[in-house]
């Protein structure tokens, strides 16, 4: 018994091991994209000394479609880019997708890795609030020191008549 245990515990490592050499490599923590038809990009990455065949899955919310390669051809102890187009809802700034590796039949082979798709939505607002912020603190500023100015003047003129 103790040696079974001990053979599946072996077995179990070696997995995980084989499961950490195949893994994708997302793009940073949010993929922001120009338009709709720009395509999304990771890196698939191979450390074991035999090439792997693999597809690519994902999973993400109601209406989100990713086009992707129907098999993906990793390089031994390399990497190669692989790019998607993707169809995401447009009634949100931001989508979370999770992708993973995963054999021809659909078993996992690497650890699934969460990334962040910010639509033109998304930078449109973000940069429209921060816009409106720059300009409503530049027309405040203007009005001060327009005020100050007309407080200047009409101070000069006081004294003009007085003197």
């Amino acid at each position: 018994m103790e040696r079974t245990d001990a053979r599946l515990d072996g077995n179990r490592r070696t997995l995980q091991e084989l499961r950490g050499s195949v893994a994708l490599i997302p793009p940073g923590n949010v993929y922001t994209r120009v338009s709709e038809s720009s395509p999304l990009l990771i890196v698939a990455e191979n450390g074991l000394p035999l090439p792997v065949e693999a597809e690519l899955a994902y999973s993400g919310p109601d209406g989100a479609r990713i086009s992707v390669p129907e098999r993906v051809h990793i390089p031994a102890h390399g990497s190669i880019t692989v790019q998607m187009t993707a169809d995401l809802p447009t009634a949100r700034d931001q989508t979370q997708l999770t992708l993973w590796l995963a054999t021809l039949d659909g078993s996992p082979i690497s650890t699934p890795v969460d990334i962040t798709v910010q639509t033109r939505a998304g930078i449109v607002g973000t940069y429209g609030i921060g816009l409106l912020l720059v300009v409503g603190l530049s027309l405040a500023l203007l009005f001060r020191v327009g005020r100050r100015r007309k407080q200047q003047r009409q101070h000069r003129q006081h004294r003009r008549r007085r003197g």
